[in-house]
This record gives structure tokens, sequence and C-alpha cells, in this order.
């Protein structure tokens, strides 16, 4: 495989560090499938220290230990204070002008992060222009991404393409590519990327329970099995292909026992075990308990259900679970109230609002929805009645 994107850097520095310098590993922020290093010498760019006091302490770091920070605040989801470094860097002189290259790299990595995508292709397109082979790949597929989360779908499929024809054997830009010509209706089109990512990489799981995914929707149960079956055996403590699996054995229709054990439950029973707030396992048992009748556990399994995607932040998925219980059982408080807390995260403060007034007329004594519908008037610029319902729940009990 060719080298990743921090390793061109490591060999930089490599030629210029002091044998007692010592380096930190990190992930590559540019592409989830690859691991690179990016090399910290608190030795090296000495010039690139201010000579004066500054008010910002990271102004006096050498670059190299400002870029392995900027990386490392990536990695853990810090992309503001990413930006800012990546921003300082921009601002020196570095001692190779490909050096660039990769701070405009992680620069439109933090952008991409704090879904600001237009100007992460900028960034990108900076980095391009470098002609650096060894991190073009992953600088073209996170383009390829940020367009992509733009709705730019034929642009990112060209990024994805020229990503592809750098390193074809990542399964990933197989992946993203096929994400997009779905997004296109080109349904036979993504199916052959699909397929070529578990061609390119058969003991990578993610290809193959993708590809199981891609066939479930397509209503291609069996071979979407077959799929399932080849992620579980690589990755045994995945809940998703567990789930999956079950849904598409539920759609099969398969409900007779198999020695002595119903398959599809076993396999959803089996992702919960693993995952106790897998919400798209919940979802399907609620479904199932629906089909079969047994309305009181299926309001059980999509009120479960809809607590799991709301703390996803799924909120639109939350909000479909908690109309499902609703429909079965109109005076379920705890399912209004969540879909009035998922309505307030939608910003849809009048609607959330008269979620929690019917969780609140159905339980007077339900101090959170009290609380939560306070925030709500708040948001509004209604003080004086929020206030009221902070008491209010104050006095039923309601600790924040």
């Amino acid at each position: 495989m060719k080298m990743g994107f921090f390793d061109k850097l490591k060999k930089k520095v490599e030629e210029t560090k002091t044998p007692s310098s010592s380096k930190k590993e990190y992930q590559i922020i540019f592409d989830e499938s690859k691991e690179a290093l990016a090399i910290g010498d608190s030795d090296k760019d000495e010039k690139n220290k201010l000579q004066t006091k500054s008010v910002n302490p990271l102004d006096a770091k050498p670059s190299n230990d400002l870029f392995s920070e900027s990386v490392s605040l990536c990695l853990s989801g810090r992309y503001q204070e990413a930006l800012e470094c990546a921003d300082i860097l921009l601002k020196r002189d570095p001692e190779n002008s490909y050096d660039f290259a990769f701070y405009y790299g992680t620069k439109g990595a933090a952008l991409a992060g704090l879904e600001r995508y237009d100007e992460a292709i900028v960034c990108y397109n900076e980095a391009l222009k470098y002609n650096i082979d060894q991190i073009a790949e992953t600088v073209l597929s996170k383009k390829g991404l940020a367009l992509f989360y733009l709705n730019r779908y034929s642009e990112s499929i060209d990024c994805f393409d020229k990503a592809i024809a750098l390193e074809p054997n990542n399964p990933h830009n197989w992946i993203y590519k096929a994400n997009a010509t779905e997004k296109l209706g080109k349904s036979d089109e993504a199916f052959a990327c699909y397929n070529n990512a578990t061609l390119a990489d058969p003991q990578n799981a993610y290809a193959w329970g993708i590809k199981g995914h891609f066939l479930l929707g397509e209503g291609r149960y069996e071979e979407a099995i077959d799929c399932f079956d080849k992620a579980l055996k690589l990755e045994p403590q995945n809940a998703d292909f567990w789930c999956d699996k079950g849904h598409a054995l539920v759609l099969l229709q398969k409900f007779d026992p198999v020695n002595g054990k119903i398959e599809f439950l076993d396999c959803f029973f089996k992702a919960l075990e693993i995952d106790p707030q897998n919400a798209q396992t919940w979802y399907n048992l609620g479904e199932v308990d629906k089909i079969t009748g047994n309305k009181e556990r299926a309001e059980e399994k999509f009120s479960n259900a809809g607590t799991c995607f709301f703390i996803k932040n799924m909120f639109g998925k939350a909000i479909e679970c908690s109309d499902k219980v609703i429909e079965i059982n109109s005076r379920n408080a705890l399912a209004w109230n969540i879909k009035g807390m998922s309505l307030n995260n939608q910003d849809k403060y009048n609607e959330a609002i008269q979620a929690y007034d019917k969780a609140i007329k159905i339980d007077p004594n339900y101090a959170e929805a009290w609380h939560n519908k306070g925030h709500v008037l708040n948001a509004l610029g209604h003080a004086s009645e929020a206030e009221a319902n902070f008491a209010k729940a104050k006095e039923l009990g309601y600790q924040s």
C-alpha cells in the first residue's frame, strides 16, 4: 500500500531529527481505514518560535509540535481548537513548502468536523496544489465526502474516482462512491461499487456489512444474510450486523424454530446483549410484536427504541418511534415527553410545547415534562411562563 498522509511527514522529520527525538503515534485524520505517524520534535523548527511574548501560548510552540497537537485535537473531536492550530501554522514560513499541504489538509479536516464543508473544500484544493502523491488519495477522498454532504453527488463521485485510481484497494473509497451513486438513483452501479469494496479487502467486516445493508434495502434478503454472515465471522461482536441479519430473516418470514430457537429473535437478542442501547434492534422487535398482535410488548419496544434514538441524537427516528407508541397507547406520557424533547432539538418549539402539554395532561406530576416545557418557553422568550414551569417541576421533585 502507498505511504499514508503522515508517512511523508515522518520521513521528512526523521531526515533532520536527532537520535534522541521522540515520536508519538496518531491515527490518520483523513482516512479511518489507515494509520500513520505525526512526529513531534521539540528541537525542530526553533526558528518558528516567537521571539516576543504572546498572549496565545500556541504561538510559541514549534511547528511540528503544533501540527501534532492539531492532529490529536481533530481525533478527539475538538475541531475548533484544531482549526486554531492549523491557522497559526499556515501563517508561518515552513522549512519545506510542502508542509503547507499537511497544514491545509488538517485545516480542511477540522472545518469538515465543524460541518463547514465549503471552507473545507477550499483547504483540500490548496493541499492538492502541492502535488504530493502520498497524500493525494486521502485528501481527494475527504474532499469527496465534503461534496457528498453538500449534496453535490456527481462532483463527489469524480473525487472518489480519482482517489480509487490512486489506491484501488481502499474499500472505503468504493463505499463512498456507492453511497453517492445510490443518491443519484443508480442502484446497479452502487452495487458494483459495494462489490468492489469487498473484493478490494475481503477481510474488511464493514465492507461486507454495508454491502449486506444495501442488498437488504433492495429486497435481496438471502444475499444480504450471506454478507452479514461474512461480516459476523470477521467481527462477531458487532451489534449492527446481528440486527441487520435478524431484520433480513424477519423479511424472509423465517419464523419457525431452528434447533429449538427462532433465528431472527436469536439475532436480535444477541445484538442487545452486545449493545443494550441498539435502537434499531428495539425498533425491529417492536415491529415484530406489532405484526404478531402483541401491542403491549410492541409499545415497550418502540418506547425503548425512541429513548435510544434520542440518546444518539437521531431525533427524527425518536419522533417516529414515539408516534408508534402513541398510536398503540395515546396515554403514554413518556412517549409524548420524548417526542417533545426531539422536536425541541429540531427547533420546532411550538410542536414541542404541544407534546409536553399532552404529557402533563396525562400525568400532571410528570416533573421532567414541566421542566422541559420551561426550557422551550425560555427559548421563545416567555421568561415568566418558563419560571412558573421550572417552579412546578421543582415542587414535584425535579432535580437537574
